[in-house]
């Protein structure tokens, strides 16, 4: 009874430690999005937009990216062109299960064009099928305002 009781214990501390443990790699990865100046969003097998980071919605001027939250991924405030251009980029990715790179000029809430390199990764779940995207987007205005 008495090593039963140990053991639980045990058990108990040990949780407790992984649960703290969780809780601050959480915490980390919230630095690591919140402060990274790439843009990383994850998007849903039906390409709605489930999340964006810091750096995204601060280079779209957006005031609150929770009202794109399960709304279709390009935003609509995207042109056609871009739009257009993602969707059949986060298809490829879809059907080939591959990374697939994508660049092209946006337009944001302000009227400014921005152009953006981004990176589509397909995400599996625990039975090897396709779960949602993740998309990496850097801002690469800057050196396209070179050529």
């Amino acid at each position: 009874m008495i090593n039963e009781f140990i053991s639980k214990k045990a058990l108990i501390a040990e949780n407790k430690r992984l649960t703290q443990k969780i809780i601050e790699i959480e915490k980390q990865n919230q630095v690591v999005l919140d402060n990274s100046p790439v843009c990383t969003k994850i998007i849903d097998l039906d390409y709605n937009l489930q999340f964006m980071s810091a750096s995204g919605v601060k280079a779209l001027d957006i005031d609150d990216i929770t009202e794109f939250y399960g709304t279709p991924y390009p935003l609509e405030f995207y042109t056609k062109s871009f739009k257009n251009d993602m969707i059949l980029s986060l298809k490829k990715c879809h059907k080939t299960n591959e990374i697939v790179i994508h660049e092209a000029p946006i337009i944001d809430l302000n009227g400014n064009t921005l152009w953006f390199h981004s990176t589509i990764v397909p995400i599996g779940n625990d039975e090897g099928e396709l779960d949602y995207f993740l998309v990496f987007s850097t801002d690469i205005t800057k050196f396209k305002s070179l050529d």
